[in-house]
């Protein structure tokens, strides 16, 4: 991907933002940028006012033109080229790769998902409202690999964006899990911690466990088990149904389908019933036991999976794969990636080809 040269943006101050405090006016006036970021710009020089520089604490006044030099920041190179799944007029589908972001996620940055899809399809980047996303209509972790989808249009994007919203798109995963081989429970209950995966073939699990916001850090979630978990905001319900695909030594390969998905929702659901993601640093810290929230901050439960820890050494990323999306009449396909084959093959696991 072609390296962008330094940009910088310039606005003028309205008469609404007079006396507004200047990381206050950016944060509100440049999309993507925070307050904490914009004080970081104005500590490192990148903003003046008029021409000149300025420090923080400063307010701004009508008419006053501010200006702000985005720093070049290099994102993660992108380590396989995503591929193009579907096109039509209206949608692009793109296969995202492992380790690389959806969107940048702070000014400058670039080698992200949104940037090459949009350099064959610049018409993204004015599909949606928010300059930083364009067209794209759902997000990937960045670990996590497979289906993304964008808008071309405007148009498309007001149509589709609320069916990823309100339940109206298919998303099924593929997941590589933990399992110990001691399934305790016998019917597919649908709260978690009793470790209960169904065995290939045999019947779906749907676990339904609200999530919430973790009370003091704001890019992880707590799966609501027990009732007493301290979260911030509100919680929210979550659905994932998973079934089994096929065992092997230590780990399963499982598909997961869900419909409006919240943040983290398959890694923590998995996690909850005792049966994590290998390769999660974050929800499943010791390869596959001791996960719960008498143990950890995260909110799954503590599981008698005991897969080594070396797992970790062979995928370094969450064994998470956003396998199919379904969108109407519209079913794109990601296949399998090589380092989850490789983790299956490892582990005995028959895969998905």
């Amino acid at each position: 991907m072609n390296k962008p040269q330094t940009q910088s943006i310039a606005q003028t101050v309205t008469q609404p933002d007079d006396g507004l405090r200047l990381e206050v006016w950016l944060a509100r006036n440049v999309p993507g940028l925070s307050r904490h970021k914009a004080i970081e710009l104005i500590k490192d020089g990148a903003v003046s006012i008029n021409g000149i520089r300025v420090k923080k604490g400063v307010s701004v006044e009508s008419g006053q033109t501010v200006r702000i030099k985005i720093p070049e920041f290099e994102g993660p190179k992108l380590s396989e080229e995503p591929t193009i799944l579907f096109e039509n007029s209206e949608l692009i589908i793109a296969n995202k790769p492992a380790g690389v972001p959806c969107h940048p996620l702070r000014l400058g940055e670039y080698d992200t998902l949104l940037q090459w899809v949009g350099e064959r399809f610049p018409e993204i980047f004015k599909a949606g409202p928010d300059p930083r996303e364009g067209g794209l209509l759902h997000r990937l972790d960045t670990d996590t690999s497979g289906c993304v989808a964008f808008a071309r249009t405007r148009e498309s994007f007001e149509k589709h964006r609320p069916l990823f919203l309100e339940k109206g798109i298919g998303k099924t995963y593929l997941a590589i899990v933990s399992d110990g081989g001691a399934n305790r429970g016998t019917s597919g209950g649908t709260d978690g911690g009793d470790g209960y995966l169904p065995e290939p073939g045999k019947g779906v699990r749907v676990i339904d466990i609200p999530l919430a916001r973790h009370p003091s850090d704001p890019s992880l979630m707590v799966a609501l088990i027990r009732g007493g978990e301290r979260f911030r905001g509100e919680a929210m319900p979550a659905r994932t149904e998973i079934r089994t695909l096929s065992k092997g030594d230590g780990a399963a390969l499982i598909e997961a389908k869900i419909e409006r998905g919240r943040m983290h929702q398959i890694r923590l659901h998995l996690a909850a019933i005792g049966h994590p993601i290998i390769g999660d640093k974050t929800y499943n810290p010791n390869g596959g036991s001791n996960c719960g929230p008498n143990s950890g901050p995260h909110g799954g439960v503590e599981s008698d999976s005991q897969l080594p820890a070396q797992s970790f050494q062979l995928i370094g990323r969450q064994a998470l794969h956003a396998w199919k999306l379904t969108i109407g009449p519209i079913e794109a396909i990601a296949p399998m990636p090589e380092d989850m084959k490789g983790l299956c093959a490892k582990r005995n696991i028959s895969f998905v080809d």
